[in-house]
């Protein structure tokens, strides 16, 4: 039989051991619960894996392609690895549970299959399958879902199908046993689990207001933990019986890129995420962001969405040589300066051929026209210095890219934590997103800041702009209600989906994806952000009083100034000039020559000619 592409939906019967015993109506029923157990629970492929009894794998195939359209196939028990796909494939495995050999390596084969992707068939449960099955499972403390079907006798109707689910967590001796729920006249799965009371591990770093660590021990345990996680996983365990142990990683460190290597599991992950990643935690209770270079590495349960946003407080900068030029653009300040500049040659070029172009009509008309063109651009001026003065201080950038490129006059601040909203931008050669990268990685204290708190001191002391959640902003606001700071809001994005993270194929993902459905249909979800997160933060939107010091009116200082300078430059030159003339008038210019004799000068002139 030919293998199919992509993967099929895999019935492994590693091993058959039904006892002489059964009967021909025992092995039917067992046949048909499994078949309308697969059928209906969706699986739509069935491969069944030779090993060495015919008759069964025959059976099973045959009913599997009378009964429904589940396409079956038969492999090789020593090459269904080469045509497994993890996605698709299921597994069935037939054990006796006495094989001291066996049992251990089909339980570690459990573990590398999806959750809830293989069904363990024991067709006879008896006390002592039991304890040899409790023990091997203490003893895999590894991550596992899988259920198990036995036939267990009933009285007065014969034996029946008893199905349980088997849920297994990382260092955990403790697994999880329970007698499968399923819907009305029907084999499909209805998830509603008891763990039994497990305990849980987390770790994770604080993140108000969805968590907050507090006196943990210098090994990251022992934490007080509050926040809108810790009660939202607090809920979910009372749903299903267990309990999460809070952790805080000792090293303070997000892990959020690999130590060494590739960005995958193949790379060394450390921190946070890593410890996750490698499996020494069951989850981490923080808003982490689910994107496409994650997906194969963990495993996500939607919590809420946010959305990032700039903030910051307005700063006058301490000295600021251009804050009277602003209210023109540059374009009219160019226009201005070229008709300053035809004025006065119009008004100096005509001395050259004229010594008396002073008295002309030619000379009243130009100087007329420069007059008027100064009164209007200083009225002009005037009302929109006046206008710029009375109304909102503005910014001058609307997007993070705006920001980024008017580095070094703006900082921009990245919360610790948030790296994964650039560096893959960085990485991909974007050139703003790699300078602030730079930055951050070589003037890490100066761009990075390691809480909310510390990013709203340094917004209201620099010119700095804070990226971050507005959840984030919100629930600050709600805990210190008396702190007060302008605050500007702009640049907000769009909403993104914020996930508690698991290891990649981790049966917590089934538990919490189930209680996730339940809050957010009860509207505990809501509630319980909305109790963490507090109202809107208002942006700031009314008139600013702007008052000017010293540093904002330097342009007027240096134009005075220079002007002042410039005139007792002049005053030193005419002094010295006439002493050195030794107080002769200049050349060319005779005694009695005055401003006085200017109409003289003009009649004699107009009557040479």
């Amino acid at each position: 039989m030919s293998y199919w592409k992509n993967g099929l939906l895999l019935i492994a019967v590693l091993e058959s051991v039904f006892e002489q015993a059964n009967t021909n109506g025992m092995n039917e029923l067992l046949l048909s619960e499994i078949t309308s157990f697969v059928l209906d629970n969706g699986y739509k492929f069935v491969s069944v894996i030779s090993n060495g009894f015919p008759n069964y794998e025959t059976n099973l195939t045959l009913k599997l392609q009378a009964e429904t359209d589940i396409r079956t196939r038969v492999v090789d028990n020593d090459t269904f690895r080469e045509h497994f796909n993890f996605e698709l494939d299921f597994m069935i495995i037939w054990e006796d549970m006495l094989d001291e050999d066996r049992l251990p390596q089909t339980l570690e084969l459990l573990t590398q299959i999806k959750i809830k992707f293989a069904l363990l068939v024991v067709p006879i449960l008896d006390e002592a399958r039991k304890r040899f099955f409790h023990q091997s499972m203490t003893k895999l403390m590894k991550n596992a879902y899988f259920y198990l079907v036995c036939l267990k006798a009933s009285a007065g109707d014969g034996p029946k199908a008893v199905f349980k689910y088997i849920i297994s967590l990382n260092f955990q001796p403790q697994y999880v046993e329970n007698d499968v729920m399923f819907h009305s006249n029907s084999r499909l799965v209805w998830e509603s689990f008891n763990l039994q009371g497990l305990s849980i591990r987390s770790v994770a770093l604080s993140w108000s207001p969805y968590l907050n660590l507090k006196d943990c021990d210098q090994q990251g345990d022992n934490c007080s933990s509050s926040g809108f996680l810790v009660d939202y996983a607090n809920l979910i365990g009372r749903l299903f019986n267990f309990t999460v142990v809070s952790t805080q990683d000792k090293d303070l460190n997000w892990g959020v890129v690999p130590i060494s290597g590739p960005f995958n599991s193949s790379g060394t992950w450390g921190g946070t995420m890593g410890d996750v990643i490698n499996g020494k935690f069951d989850l981490s209770l923080s808003q982490w962001i689910w994107n496409i270079e994650r997906q194969d590495l963990l495993d996500f349960v939607i919590t809420s969405s946010n959305w990032l946003q700039l903030a910051l407080t307005p700063q006058l900068p301490e000295v600021d040589t251009g804050l009277f030029l602003r209210p023109f653009t540059y374009d009219a300040w160019m226009a201005i300066l070229a008709i300053t500049g035809v004025v006065i040659v119009a008004v100096l070029a005509p001395y050259l051929i004229f010594y008396y172009y002073e008295y002309t009509t030619g000379y009243m008309i130009t100087s007329t026209t420069g007059w008027y063109f100064f009164v209007l651009v200083n009225a002009f001026y005037g009302g929109a210095l006046t206008m710029f003065f009375t109304s909102e201080i503005t910014i001058p950038f609307r997007t993070i890219r705006d920001v980024m490129q008017a580095y070094p006059d703006y900082k921009l601040l990245m919360m610790d934590g948030n790296d994964v909203h650039f560096q893959y931008k960085a990485l991909q050669g974007d050139p703003d997103y790699a300078t602030f990268w730079n930055r951050v990685v070589n003037q890490r204290a100066e761009t990075v800041v390691g809480s909310l708190e510390e990013g709203l001191q340094k917004i209201q002391s620099e010119r700095a702009v804070l990226h971050v959640f507005a959840g984030m902003l919100r629930g600050y606001f709600q805990d210190n209600p008396f702190h007060q700071q302008n605050l500007k809001i702009f640049a907000q994005q769009k909403p993104q989906f914020q996930s508690i993270i698991f290891p990649s194929n981790s049966p917590l993902r089934a538990v919490f994806q189930s209680g996730s459905l339940i809050l957010r249909e009860n509207g505990a979800e809501e509630k319980l952000l909305a109790q963490w997160e507090g109202p809107e933060v208002s942006s700031s939107g009314g008139v600013d009083k702007m008052v000017l010091e010293p540093g904002q009116v330097i342009l007027v200082y240096i134009i005075m100034g220079g002007a002042l300078l410039v005139s007792f430059i002049t005053l030193g030159i005419e002094v010295l000039w006439k002493g050195v003339q030794n107080g002769n008038p200049p050349r060319g210019m005779k005694k009695g020559h005055g401003l006085h004799h200017g109409p003289t000068l003009i009649k004699k002139a107009f009557a040479n000619t």
